[in-house]
């Protein structure tokens, strides 16, 4: 089981929503963020742990809740997986980790 470290003196800030750049670029933190962690965590909990702190880390820095449940719900659509659930987190975990692996081989 893996947990991400997160210094003392860490501070969750992102790209201000409320920032002139394009919505794709803000679009992308979170999707990246999202996926990033889905890579990381072999657990369920760990994953849902480090997910509530992204997704506070997005409403500190103003981005809007329904934004963020959008994104967060884009994800798996993605990658043609269902939801992310207890039961499935492994399964749909392979999927990305394969996907990815699959992306890496083509660049």
């Amino acid at each position: 089981m893996s947990e991400v470290f997160h210094k003392p003196v860490y501070q969750p800030y992102f790209l201000l929503s409320t920032n002139m750049h394009a919505k794709h670029i803000k679009k992308n933190i979170s999707l990246g963020a999202l996926v990033r962690a889905i890579g990381y965590f072999s657990s369920y909990d760990s994953f849902k742990r480090e997910e509530a702190n992204m997704y506070i880390s997005l409403l500190l820095n103003k981005y809007p809740m329904e934004f963020i449940l959008q994104q967060f719900e884009t994800v798996p659509r993605t990658y043609q997986c269902t939801l992310l659930r207890k039961e499935n987190y492994l399964n749909v975990r392979k999927i990305f980790l394969d996907s990815a692996n699959n992306n890496a081989k083509k660049s």
